[in-house]
C-alpha cells in the first residue's frame, strides 16, 4: 500500500504486518495489523479489524504531538461542549481541509491545530 512515512519524508510502499513483528512482547496485539516502512522501519496501526492504515507513518515526535492533541481534543468533545463532529468540523474549516488526527505530517503541523482548539474553546468560554 502507497502511505507517507514522514521520516523519510516521501510515498513508500508500506509492507503489511502483524503486532507478533512490531510488539514481540504485547501478546494482545498479535492478531492487529500495522504497516511498516521498508526504509527506516517506523510503522502505523491500522482501524479496528481491518487493514486500513490509521493515517500516515509518524516519527516519534509527530506520533507524540498527535497524542497530545488527542488529550486535548477528546475531552473538550467528550464534555459536551462540542460535539465530536463539529469539532473535527471547525478543524477542517479552519485548515482548508477534512481534519484527521492520524494523517499531520509533522510536529508544526499539530501545534497550529492546538492553536485552532485553544481558539475554539475560548469560544466556548464566552458562549
Amino acid at each position: 500500500m502507497k502511505i507517507w512515512c514522514c521520516n523519510c519524508q516521501k510515498e513508500i510502499n508500506g509492507a503489511l504486518t502483524s503486532g507478533a513483528e512490531i510488539y514481540p512482547h504485547r501478546q494482545d496485539l498479535y492478531t492487529k495489523y500495522f504497516y511498516k516502512c521498508p526504509h527506516c522501519g517506523r510503522f502505523v496501526g491500522c482501524h479496528p479489524n481491518t487493514k486500513r492504515p490509521l493515517g500516515c507513518i509518524p516519527t516519534d515526535a509527530v506520533k507524540s504531538a498527535r497524542k497530545m492533541l488527542h488529550a486535548k481534543m477528546d475531552p473538550l468533545w467528550k464534555s459536551g461542549k462540542i460535539s465530536r463532529y463539529k469539532l473535527y468540523k471547525y478543524i477542517s474549516q479552519k485548515l482548508g481541509y477534512t481534519y484527521h488526527n492520524g494523517e499531520t505530517k509533522t510536529v508544526l503541523e499539530c501545534m497550529y491545530v492546538w492553536d485552532i482548539i485553544d481558539e475554539l474553546e475560548k469560544n466556548l468560554t464566552l458562549e
